[in-house]
């Protein structure tokens, strides 16, 4: 059941070594919250105080899409981030040698980059919000309002650039919305399922957007949404692949005949290559550990 409507990840701080009573560590409009909690009961004990002012939500570590704000060890050590501490990202163009062509400019916190196919905008996400950055005059214009209540992630442009499709957990879980691109107009319930979902390809022609669903059995799974416009009824979800490991980061290549994705089956994380939509054969394209795999245009 639902503890805390909270876009912030939690960490559990027992009251002493090996007790079941505690405190929830979680951030609120970046101050790290101490919410009393009993774990054995499931239920919150008593009223949230501050434990510090200028907490940042980009902190410590990351793990299935959210932000834990702290950590915390049983002998009472507490461990967090300050705002101001998350370095902010370079935009860098690279050539296929690896040399740097240019630079446009930095994205502070920015995280979760797409880039339209102009290659003039950038959608990224910063601090649970979406924003769109013009490259050309490095103006930064915010995407998406959760107002610190509800984290949105993971833009993906159209082909057309003309809409932008994002994962949001304003109903308590990731769901996939879209919104026109210009910013107009209301955000769109996309896909709703029962487990958390995250974009990460809307094919260049249009016709599907490949994410992956969170399992409590299988972990991570693929999974393609069609979105073909001259079949604009058909938005019914195909499971790819589902196993007993994570796939993710799934990647169509441009003829439509293959999936690249990532996958933890060896013990780390490699990149993988299946036929698509289906087929026999799987071949492991890394050798020593492999992730967000992108084809050649």
């Amino acid at each position: 059941r639902r503890v805390l409507a909270d876009i912030s990840g939690v960490v559990f701080a027992p009251s002493r070594p090996g007790s079941h009573a505690g405190h929830l560590l979680l951030i609120r409009e970046n101050t790290l919250i101490a919410q009393p909690f009993d774990a054995d009961s499931g239920q919150l004990s008593g009223d949230a105080f501050p434990v510090a002012d200028g907490v940042s939500l980009a902190a410590l570590n990351v793990a299935a899409n959210f932000f834990l704000p702290a950590s915390a060890s049983e002998n009472g050590a507490l461990l967090y981030a300050r705002s101001g501490a998350i370095a902010s990202n370079r935009i860098l163009w690279f050539d296929r040698s690896g040399k740097v062509l240019n630079e446009r400019g930095f994205i502070e916190e920015g995280r979760f980059p797409s880039i339209a196919p102009d290659e003039e905008t950038v959608a990224f996400t910063r601090r649970a919000d979406i924003w769109v950055r013009d490259l050309s005059r490095g103006v930064d214009t915010r995407f998406t309002f959760g107002a610190g209540k509800f984290g949105n992630n993971d833009p993906l442009w159209s082909p057309k650039a003309d809409r932008i499709v994002f994962s949001s957990n304003r109903s308590g879980r990731f769901e996939l919305y879209e919104k026109a691109a210009s910013g107009s107009g209301p955000d769109e319930l996309l896909l709703s399922t029962a487990n958390n979902k995250y974009p990460g390809q809307w094919t260049r022609d249009g016709r599907f957007i490949v994410y992956s669903e969170s399992d409590p059995k299988t972990r991570q799974d693929l999974w393609v949404l069609p979105m073909d416009p001259d079949v604009p009824g058909n938005r019914n979800p195909v499971q790819f692949l589902r196993t007993e490991f994570n796939e993710r980061q799934g990647q169509i290549s441009l003829d439509g005949h293959w999936m690249a994705y990532a996958s933890d089956e060896s013990g780390n994380e490699e990149v993988y290559v299946r036929p698509f939509p289906a087929g026999e054969g799987k071949w492991r394209i890394s050798t020593a550990g492999g992730s967000q795999p992108r084809w050649r245009g």
